[in-house]
């Protein structure tokens, strides 16, 4: 498990220009096609105890994170975090670290009503910035959320820390607020799609 530290913000067209211009974001992004599938039972049983699982699709290779817990306080948000290769995009309950959930997960397989609700299909563009002793990743998300017919656009930007100190990180984010106004998103992906 791992702790997911990131700052988020909503783009729009006048935004991503202005970071774009930013001395830091310079250098080509590494650019990544993302596909994630998310699961949850019939009534919602995971979103309702705080938890999102999703199998991620990069580069023909499965990822299947469990993420919850945690707080949003303005853009920063915090999760806890598991993640595990997985073979396929079908959910693999032995990988649940939680025996919770693991519960939840098994008996609706059991009665069949594990479904597969969304999907988020986006690029990202990320860099990747060194301040001190911190790593920190800047990403630039472009794409969409899917849920049946309905479908939402997503252009985020997250700027995640990687390795090292948190107050790095809040620390860089003001340097680029001082000179860009920048639009909260208080919402994950996940909640965004749970509300369509």
């Amino acid at each position: 498990m791992k702790k997911e530290l990131e700052y988020k913000y909503n783009l729009c067209a006048n935004t991503y220009q202005l970071l774009r211009q930013l001395p830091f974001l310079a250098p080509a992004p590494k650019e990544q096609h993302l596909v994630s599938y998310y699961y949850d039972t019939a009534d919602f049983q995971l979103m309702q105890q705080g938890y999102a699982l999703r199998i991620l699709d990069y580069d023909n290779q499965f990822i299947q994170t469990l993420k919850g817990g945690g707080s949003v306080e303005g853009a920063l948000h915090e999760r806890e975090e598991w993640e595990s290769i997985v073979k396929s995009n079908q959910v693999q309950v032995d990988n649940i670290p939680l025996q919770s959930i693991r519960q939840i997960l098994e008996n609706a397989i059991a009665n069949d009503q594990l479904l597969q609700l969304f999907i988020t299909d986006f690029v990202r563009h990320c860099w990747e910035i060194k301040r001190k002793n911190t790593v920190i990743e800047l990403a630039i998300d472009h794409g969409v959320i899917c849920k049946g017919n309905k479908k939402e656009k997503i252009f985020e930007l997250e700027i995640e820390l990687i390795l090292g100190e948190l107050s790095e990180v809040d620390q860089f984010r003001r340097e680029i607020e001082a000179v860009i106004e920048l639009d909260i998103q208080q919402k994950s992906k996940a909640e965004r799609a749970y509300a369509l």
